[in-house]
């Protein structure tokens, strides 16, 4: 945990909980670089906008150009070591390609995650209802976003790094519970499009490892979104979508 490769490691405890940040403080003295924690608001657009703010201002931290963020329940695969090999020149760091993990079984695509999903939930899935099929729907708009260096659909593009401007010109949606990281994404896009940034993108399937459990918030929310969450997501997604987005042409790194 002390470095990869010689680089440091950061971590931050985003907590409304003072018990908690204590415990996290106590974990990880000496087995990393640098612990700092943030009061939440329960969402996690509130603790990756307090991250990337801290590292464009906290002095501690002054030497680094990009942070390689993940979130606490997920996992660094084989080839993190290679993302301090490559150049960039975006704000902005786009992954393509992820490890799915479901009860120690590996999925390669998204489609694949929620059959499993849904497979699991079984009885309390049975004919969608409203929300879900609007969800469905979205679904369907969001995946224009996905981007893939070999035209594959329904891959996420999930924020995996970025560097000390990155703060000023694009934030996470504070108000909402789950779906932030899709929001992120399609605010980023829209934002490169208009100029205000520049997003760059890596391909690596070994990279970042997604490992779900019957705990976390997406089974169930997901498979059976509640209305008032549906609400607030569309309506944080763009009016109409620009011409032909599905091709926009991106910068692979």
């Amino acid at each position: 945990m002390e470095s990869c490769k010689g680089y440091p490691i950061w971590v931050h405890d985003n907590s409304n909980d003072s018990n908690h940040i204590q415990i996290m403080e106590k974990a990880v003295k000496n087995r990393c670089h640098y612990f700092s924690s943030s009061i939440s608001n329960n969402t996690p657009g509130k603790g990756k906008n307090t991250l990337m703010k801290q590292f464009a201002m906290d002095t501690n931290l002054r030497f680094f150009d990009y942070c390689y963020l993940i979130d606490s329940d997920d996992e660094w695969g084989d080839t993190l070591p290679e993302l301090f090999k490559k150049h960039y020149t975006g704000d902005i760091l786009l992954l393509s390609g992820q490890k799915n993990l479901w009860h120690g079984k590996s999925l390669k695509t998204h489609a694949e995650m929620v059959k499993e999903v849904l497979n699991h939930v079984g009885e309390d899935y049975t004919v969608p209802d409203f929300s879900t099929k609007t969800m469905m729907e979205m679904n369907e708009m969001l995946s224009k976003f996905y981007k893939h260096p070999n035209g594959e659909q329904g891959t996420v593009n999930r924020l995996i790094g970025f560097n000390k401007t990155a703060h000023h010109k694009l934030q996470f949606h504070e108000d909402i519970r789950m779906g932030e990281d899709l929001l992120f994404m399609v605010d980023a896009v829209m934002a490169e499009k208009r100029g205000e940034l520049k997003l760059n993108y890596l391909h690596d399937e070994n990279l970042y490892v997604y490992n779900m459990n019957e705990q976390g918030v997406w089974i169930y929310n997901m498979t059976r979104p509640k209305e008032k969450w549906l609400s607030l997501f569309r309506s944080h997604l763009p009016k109409s979508l620009p011409r032909n987005i599905h091709k926009y042409k991106v910068e692979w790194i």
